[in-house]
Order: structure tokens, then sequence, then C-alpha cells
């Protein structure tokens, strides 16, 4: 016996209007970094891109607007320069000024203030946390093998105590310096020798927040 199915299927494809996607108003993208430790103080100002934008740059920026920062007493603009290693071969505008002009102090609120001449401006406001103190920093090792070889890992992990009642962010971040002995040839015609090699790695950890754990331990 033999059975036939006949069915019938809608169309799956759904025709959008180009217009509804590239006539999106574009949006002022600013990102700003303020810290007790640092001489700097930096903002970058850019602007979104429309879905289908014919612009090939993936930031791009905004050289003349008007970036204040302030904080309970006093306010500063920060002023625009251009440095050329901005990310996928673009150069980038970064709107800096020094700490000296405006100490970054813990507990103490800044304002950021950014216009463009259209007329379009966004503020943003932070209060600048204290530090938060390590209770405890394990350090371990392991071997392991890559292609034939091996070679040795080192981990760390770290423990503190989020402060309650407040909206915090971390990240880790580690500076490893060694060094490590190898045979060299320095010259075409001379013998091998042992070398010593003096490396320095930087490594990082993506962004953590203490939401659904505040006040709790973070490892």
């Amino acid at each position: 016996a033999s059975i036939i199915l006949l069915t019938s299927c809608g169309g799956l494809r759904q025709e959008v209007e180009p217009k509804g996607i590239t006539g999106e108003a574009e949006k002022l993208v600013v990102a700003c970094f303020i810290s007790p430790q640092d001489t700097l103080l930096a903002a970058r100002v850019t602007r979104s891109l429309p879905v289908l934008s014919t612009e090939n740059q993936l930031f791009p920026d905004i050289p003349n607007a008007i970036v204040t920062l302030s904080d309970e007493s006093r306010s500063i603009i920060l002023k625009p320069k251009t440095y050329q290693n901005g990310g996928y071969g673009y150069p980038a505008l970064n709107y800096g000024g020094s700490s000296r002009d405006l100490p970054i102090i813990v507990s103490r609120t800044y304002t950021l203030t950014v216009q463009v001449p259209d007329g379009r401006s966004v503020t943003a406001r932070c209060t600048v946390p204290g530090p938060v103190a390590l209770q405890e920093v394990l350090l371990d090792s392991g071997v392991v093998n890559e292609f034939g070889r091996s070679r040795k890992e080192y981990y760390a992990r770290l423990r503190w105590k989020d402060p309650a009642g407040q909206t915090n962010y971390y990240r880790i971040a580690g500076d490893n310096d060694y060094t490590y002995q190898t045979r060299m040839q320095t010259a075409p015609n001379s013998p091998p020798r042992d070398t010593l090699i003096r490396m320095r790695g930087l490594w990082g950890a993506p962004s953590v927040t203490d939401l659904n754990r505040d006040g709790q331990e973070i490892i």
C-alpha cells in the first residue's frame, strides 16, 4: 500500500522595507573611564550606524563635540586628540584631560555631559567607589601538553567581600613577569649557547558585577 500526503505551506519569506531599517536615527555612543589611580581623564564620543549603512567605519568618531566633566564644585572641558592605533586599522579620537585639573576622589560624584553641534546631548553620572580589599589570593600551577611540548600554566584565585547596598563592577587583571633559558645562535657562524630570555605577559578577565550577589563573597 502507498500513502500520498498533500501539504501546503505558506511563504516563509517576509519582505522588509529597506527604508524601515536605514531610516532609524543614529544615537550618540559615549564611553568614559575615570579612576583615582590614573593620571588621565578620557572619553570617547562616537555614533551608532544603521544596520544597512554604507559606511565601513566601525566606530565613527565625532570630532566637534563639547565634552564636560565635573564634580560637585568645578568642571573642565576635555580636549580632542587623535591617536592612530584605534583598533581595526582606524585612527581614534579621544577627549582627554589631566587629573591634576580635576582629581578623581573616592565617594565623590562626577557628571559627564556631551553636546554635539546638532543640538543633541547626553549626560551620565557616577559616584567613585572605594577600593575593595582582597581577603585571599591563591596561586597554583599545572603542566599542560600542547603539540608534543609541555609547558607550565599558572592560576590565580581571588576572594573578596562585595560592599552591600551599591552596584559594583569588578575586573581582574594581572602581570606575569618571568625568565626562561633556551639555546640560541646569536650569529651565523657562532655556536649555539644557552641564553636567558625575559618575558612579560599581561592577562585579564571580563568584567563581572555584583548583580544578585550584593554584599556577598565573590570568588
